[in-house]
């Protein structure tokens, strides 16, 4: 949808009438108030939505604004939603539909309500919604629910009824069209339940479509295969999906950026250095030396490894990041963190760390990322173009079979470069490009691993001893623990096996005894 310029003096009185709450702004997103200030877009949205009334646009943008405060939907990323939720699969956003508009592919057979929390599944839908109005300003979304083969246990109303909110009241007039493929007749009732839920307007755009009709809105081949159309993409975890469209120069690059990349709004290096100037005095007034609990560094053959009480370790990555200052600045970009990665296991178990690179220059910029052991880490993205004022998240995960012990040897090169204006392939970039010009950036590695910490464990004096010993005593221990608790299991293993076999033993016995009984009496009589 592109902006109209008559409706700019409307936009205008919108963006004044908002601005001039007073008080009222300290309950939004500073982040959210600075886009109204500067995205015509983001606030025409508003107004289109309410059918340009500008009372109903104004109470609307409140809410909506309140609504993200609450919600931090400006926080969040890739690293803090369950992983399994992108695993899975069932939501993705892939190619465009007839008008140009994004496509986002909910697959309702492959989700499972029971098992995951609704929080989470919310958050990474709000998630989606939000880059993609990100990437594609002025463009509206296409939603597709593929209701192949599912079921009753699929049909999750809580969220269907929070996506459809979502559409009303948060993300204004960013839907054009809902697509509803393929109903099972048992889930038919479900949906009509669901347009009780929508304006008029909202049940206008719901569009319920088999094989023959869904081509009227989608091309066949823009179209996945497994609902009938010739685009045979298989989704696999980590994908290409939100990362930033490329611009007009490379639209037929293939990127390789392959990963949900985080909600980010860039900070002017004003902004930046505040951010700076409050970090270090924080740290350097609200933290002391005795404040920061324990922490050992063991030599383990060879290598160097941090064994952190888990209750230091916010305080510690604050004082870190103010002596070694957040960000490492150079002619190009500013890279985070500055001068070491440290790698720490997460919420699923992997352990990874994220570099985030923004883009510092009015050019278009491109990135490489080299290490010295590719084969130990997974890299998602390894390069691309980064737009001016732009931010690129870049996640490395440190492969399962990887020997930890030599993680201190391996280091990170991050090179960057402006992009000339007479090269228009990026793939060719750093073969053609001269040295002089190409700015290099060194990390080292480490790896950090969290202990439980004293509220971890109860207050006897068995557990006091364990926190105070050696952190190799402690691994030592909890291993000698599970190795105890495998021995329990194998043992209970055993006894059940040993009653199954006496149970089969009784039950055949006990057939025979009624078939001999049948045969006795049978002679008898």
């Amino acid at each position: 949808m592109e902006h109209q310029n008559e409706d700019r003096p409307l936009i205008e009185e919108l963006r004044k009438r908002f601005l001039s709450r007073g008080p009222e702004l300290e309950e939004f997103d500073k982040r959210d108030i600075e886009r109204v200030h500067q995205d015509d877009i983001y606030v025409e949205f508003f107004f289109n939505h309410k059918h340009e009334d500008m009372e109903k646009a104004l109470e609307m943008m409140v809410d909506c604004l309140k609504w993200r405060s609450q919600f931090g939907i400006n926080d969040i990323m890739e690293r803090n939603i369950d992983r399994r939720l992108f695993e899975l699969g069932f939501l993705y956003p892939r190619n465009k539909d007839k008008h140009g508009n994004p496509l986002l592919f909910f697959h309702m057979k492959k989700y499972k309500k029971e098992l995951f929390d609704m929080k989470e599944v919310k958050k990474l839908f709000a998630f989606a919604l939000e880059k993609l109005s990100l990437q594609y300003p002025g463009k509206q979304i296409t939603m597709v629910f593929d209701m192949q083969d599912s079921g009753i246990s699929n049909m999750d109303m809580d969220l269907i009824k929070f996506v459809i909110t979502c559409f009303q009241l948060y993300f204004p007039n960013i839907l054009e069209y809902l697509i509803v493929y393929e109903t099972p007749w048992i889930l038919t009732a479900a949906w009509k339940i669901v347009k009780g839920w929508m304006s008029s307007d909202g049940i206008s755009k719901i569009k319920m479509v088999g094989k023959n009709d869904i081509t009227s809105y989608i091309a066949p081949e823009k179209l996945l295969s497994c609902m009938g159309g010739l685009d045979d993409f298989v989704y696999k975890y980590p994908p290409q999906m939100f990362s930033a469209p490329p611009t007009a120069r490379f639209q037929n690059v293939s990127s390789t950026n392959e990963v949900f990349n985080s909600i980010s709004i860039s900070l002017d290096n004003t902004n930046k250095k505040n951010i700076l100037d409050k970090v270090e005095k924080n740290a350097n007034s609200n933290f002391d030396e005795s404040s920061f609990g324990e922490s050992n560094r063991v030599e383990q053959n060879g290598s160097n490894i941090d064994l952190t009480c888990k209750k230091s370790v916010h305080r510690r990555n604050v004082r870190n990041y103010a002596k070694s200052k957040l960000e490492s600045a150079g002619p190009f970009i500013t890279l985070s963190p500055a001068n070491e990665l440290v790698f720490c296991e997460n919420k699923s178990g992997d352990i990874m760390q994220t570099i985030t690179i923004t883009n510092t220059v009015s050019s278009l910029v491109a990135f490489k990322i080299k290490t010295t052991t590719p084969e130990n880490f997974r890299v998602r993205p390894s390069s691309g173009p980064i737009s001016p004022s732009a931010t690129v998240e870049v996640q490395i995960y440190l492969q399962p079979e990887f020997d930890i012990k030599n993680i201190t040897k391996d280091k990170f090169l991050i090179l960057s470069a402006v992009i000339p204006d007479n090269i228009n392939d990026i793939n060719s970039l750093w073969k053609t490009i001269p040295r002089s010009s190409i700015m290099e950036q060194r990390l080292r590695c480490r790896l950090q691993f969290i202990l439980p910490s004293e509220s971890d464990h109860d207050s006897s004096p068995s557990h006091k001893s364990d926190k105070s010993s050696d952190p190799k005593d402690y691994i030592y221990k909890q291993l000698k623990d599970c190795n105890n608790k495998i021995d329990r299991l194998q043992k209970r293993v055993i006894r059940l096996e040993h009653d199954v076999l006496i149970t089969y033993r009784f039950i055949i016995l006990l057939v025979v005894v009624v078939i001999v009984f049948f045969i006795i009496g049978a002679v008898f009589l």
